[in-house]
């Protein structure tokens, strides 16, 4: 997975390999053989077919155990066609320095005994909604007039990074000293970029620090200028307790 992560982003932050195709595997393909044979002594260690007292007391339901892995393999069933073999040659040029890590007996293993104890991921965890959810803050701009990406020469633009759960980035548009606008992301254009986590701006927007504050012992960083501080800290302060100007 780290190799995997570290493969795109050199490859997303290098223009000069873009427009090309990228099989991101291993230099030396793994064969299906060894693969199949990895997965049924994974299953055979790790899987609980039985519970533990039955297990000491009866031999493995081999019919059952059969069904376990048909099942669990069916979503793999196109991969066992043949020993897969990719073009690895594009990624090798751009990547020479990030060798993929051999795909060996071991690693196949870890990674069986990995996804069997936990169950595939399942059950999926519950989709928790943060308590403060600052794009509820800034969604009344989002339609606002000045934030439909258009220049214009009376507007500066401002860039609000909120790190952490509920956080996000947007776009601010300022026409004297008002908010006019905003848009997901943030782009060049912006003079100014506020950074700060999501419980930074909750203190902000439940009014139990002021912006001024959080400048001042550093929970709130401000990248680049053109717009007065006064300003800066009067936008941010618009957004977060809900007093925008649109």
């Amino acid at each position: 997975v780290d190799w995997v992560s570290a493969a795109m982003t050199h490859i997303y932050a290098h223009p000069e390999h873009h427009g090309k195709t990228y099989h991101l595997t291993p230099r030396e393909s793994v064969a299906v053989e060894m693969t199949q044979d990895v997965m049924e002594e994974a299953f055979l260690k790790y899987a609980e077919l039985t519970s533990d007292k039955e297990a000491s007391t009866s031999p493995i339901n081999w019919d059952e155990f059969e069904k376990f892995f048909i099942d669990g393999m069916t979503v793999y069933r196109s991969y066992w066609r043949n020993d897969p073999d990719f073009d690895y040659s594009n990624t090798a040029a751009a990547l020479p320095h990030l060798p993929c890590p051999d795909l060996d007996r071991a690693l196949i293993m870890r990674m069986c005994r990995y996804a069997i104890e936990s169950n595939f991921g399942w059950p999926v965890p519950p989709i928790v909604r943060p308590e403060l959810n600052v794009g509820d803050h800034v969604a009344h701009l989002v339609h606002a007039e000045g934030s439909n990406g258009q220049t214009d020469d009376r507007q500066v633009y401002l860039g609000l990074q909120v790190n952490g759960r509920g956080g996000g980035q947007w776009e601010l548009a300022l026409r004297g000293g008002a908010i006019v606008g905003a848009s997901p992301g943030v782009s060049d254009r912006c003079t100014a970029t506020f950074y700060l986590n999501s419980r930074t701006f909750e203190g902000i927007a439940k009014r139990t620090s002021t912006v001024d504050a959080a400048i001042q012992t550093g929970r709130v960083l401000i990248e680049g200028n053109g717009v007065p501080l006064p300003e800066l800290a009067k936008a941010l302060e618009n957004i977060a307790v809900g007093n925008g100007n649109a």
